[in-house]
């Protein structure tokens, strides 16, 4: 079965514009209520803003072999297991030029960015991988991002991603 990648690249460009609106809706439905948080945190905490990238990682579980798998996106089936408390709600970060290296610097370790699901016979199985994007507050307008590197690209980390789902399909 031949891997398929989902037009990432262009659903990624549509993440970004949605991603960018919705810290905007909310900065601006704060100001709206004469109660804004201090620098960015109005925009970060509505909600909602990697929707568009949950929708890209969905329809690759989905037309990778699982169609038929959960995926969950409410609160309360969001927690995995941590190294430091037993669960830890999903999280993505962003920041600057200075945190983008950073971050892909965790990426590329593979030390953070791990997450585990239960194996077809029950063993633990372990899928590691990474995308670190920029994207300027402009890409409101066009959704262009850049990569920091290959090996931490949105191509990699989609194929790599669709790889491991059509494996474990195949179990």
């Amino acid at each position: 079965m031949a891997l398929n990648l989902c037009n990432h690249e262009h659903k990624a460009r549509d993440a970004i514009q949605a991603f960018w609106q919705t810290r905007e809706d909310a900065r601006q439905k704060q100001v709206t209520a004469g109660k804004s948080d201090q620098g960015e945190r109005a925009g970060v905490t509505g909600g909602k803003n990697m929707d568009g990238f949950s929708s890209l990682v969905t329809e690759l579980v989905r037309t990778n072999g699982l169609p038929d798998a959960q995926v969950h996106h409410q609160r309360a089936v969001l927690t995995l297991p941590g190294y430091f408390r037993p669960t830890k709600l999903w999280d993505l970060s962003f920041g600057n030029n200075f945190n983008n290296r950073t971050e892909e610097a965790i990426g590329t370790s593979h030390d953070l960015w791990t997450a585990y699901r239960e194996g077809a016979f029950g063993q633990q199985e372990l899928y590691s991988s990474a995308a670190v994007l920029a994207t300027p507050r402009s890409a409101i307008a066009d959704g262009r991002y850049a990569e920091l590197s290959a090996m931490t690209g949105l191509r990699s980390f989609v194929a790599s991603l669709a790889g491991h789902i059509a494996t474990s399909a195949a179990l």
